[in-house]
């Protein structure tokens, strides 16, 4: 289970993301928390973003959730590049 807390204008969203083997894709919103059932084959690619991407982002829709980077600036290489 990850958690975020977001600010978007005056409020505050936490999300928790359940990794699980069936069922994944739900979204669920009640007040300020946000639940997403993800897959578990995608965990180690979310731990791999969280530790070695920033800033990292949470983004939501009724269908739809999930984890991401912004676009990197020109020229910045990955580490261990050549």
């Amino acid at each position: 289970m990850l958690f975020d807390n977001t600010s978007v204008g005056a409020s505050t969203y936490r999300a928790r993301l359940n990794f699980v083997s069936s069922g994944a894709g739900a979204v669920q919103q009640s007040g300020n928390f946000i639940s997403v059932k993800l897959h578990i084959n995608s965990m180690d690619r979310i731990i791999d973003l969280l530790r070695n991407e920033q800033p990292v982002y949470f983004s939501w829709y009724p269908a739809w959730a999930g984890v991401h980077t912004g676009p990197e600036p020109v020229g910045e290489a990955e580490l261990g590049a050549p």
